[in-house]
């Protein structure tokens, strides 16, 4: 036995015909509604300024997504983790200085490469990197500050 259709059924069928034909005509990109990430990570050092580093999706933004970075001082080592979602181990390759490390990635025919500032010297011959479920971690042995008081005769 069939429901009885009431009026307000006959309206309500309409309006959801017409959503899905404006749907439709709009041409909406299904990944306009993933899910996507923005945020941004402040590190200040010493007496310096703070330094204000955006990630992920910003206002405005095409779909060019930068990683999430965090660099992380201990006593004797650097720290640096960089967030590197659906790329293969084999498609990453570092290279470190005294200063900073550079990452690069080959990802979907394209090339793109990261600069990471680090926070004091570091010695680049100690560096080790991982790579496990899209966290890429690289730690760096600190110099060590071989300055000294110098006597005045």
């Amino acid at each position: 036995m069939s429901e009885k259709r009431t009026p307000f059924d006959e309206i309500m069928q309409r309006i959801e015909d017409m959503v899905e034909q404006m749907v439709e005509d709009m041409d909406i990109d299904s990944d306009m509604f993933k899910p996507s990430i923005y945020g941004f990570s402040i590190t200040q050092g010493g007496g310096d300024k703070p330094e204000v580093r955006e990630f992920g999706f910003s206002p405005g933004s095409s779909d060019v997504v930068e990683p999430f970075v965090d660099v992380v001082e201990s006593e004797s080592q650097v720290h640096v983790m960089v967030e590197l979602v659906d790329v293969e181990k084999e498609d990453i390759s570092t290279r470190c200085s005294s200063t900073k490390v550079i990452i690069r990635v080959k990802a979907c025919d394209e090339n793109r490469s990261y600069d990471v500032e680090l926070p004091g010297e570091v010695d680049p011959k100690t560096s080790r990197a991982t790579y496990n479920n899209g966290l890429l971690e690289i730690t760096l042995d600190k110099i060590e500050d071989n300055a000294r008081d110098v006597p005045i005769e």
